[in-house]
């Protein structure tokens, strides 16, 4: 039995599906799905964190380049709700995700400590693309949970990974304590 990893975790339920294959695609293979996940990632992050520009600056160019990322911001959320009414997305399962693996009910998927997956994890469904993982499963530590270790992901995925997770620490964060003052007045 393996312990989840301590340190920032991110849970919640998204589209996600594993499913066992005979073998893990050869190191070639690997990297090419590596780059993709990485294209992914920075162009979900692209989606999600809008350029900023400093409140102080109110010269015109300043508020037009604000006032045009908040037209594409709307635009891209609007494609993105198209696009989630009418993709199909895997069903929405429970899910802790690090930068190397991913723990998840055994319910999505009957596996064994050894077994060789291949799993799909679409992080926004906006943006109806799935991260790809391979790798090799353990037994989770608490009872009918197991962990995929993720095999041939790079060290920028992992980088990137770990921004998005750190990202939705700091607004839970945020959240929390915005309800917390709300709750006060």
């Amino acid at each position: 039995m393996t312990s989840f990893p301590k340190g920032l975790v991110m849970e919640g339920s998204y589209s996600f599906t594993v499913k066992n294959i005979q073998d893990l695609p050869g190191s070639a293979a690997l990297i090419g799905i590596d780059r993709e996940n990485e294209r992914l990632l920075r162009a979900s992050a692209i989606w999600q964190d809008p350029v900023e520009v400093e409140e102080l600056d109110h010269d015109h160019v300043s508020l037009e380049l604000r006032r045009q990322d908040l037209k594409i911001s709307l635009l891209l959320d609007l494609v993105g709700e198209l696009l989630i009414r009418q993709s199909k997305l895997p069903s929405l399962e429970s899910i802790q995700l690090t930068a190397t693996n991913i723990e998840f009910s055994n319910e999505i998927c009957a596996v064994s400590n050894g077994d060789k997956v291949k799993a799909t994890l679409f992080l926004l469904p906006a943006f109806p693309r799935a991260l790809q993982f391979y790798g090799d499963i353990t037994k989770s530590e608490r009872e009918g949970f197991s962990i995929l270790n993720f095999q041939g992901t790079s060290i920028a995925v992992q980088d990137q990974i770990e921004k998005i997770i750190f990202t939705h620490h700091r607004r839970s964060i945020a959240q929390g304590n915005a309800c917390a003052r709300s709750a006060d007045t």
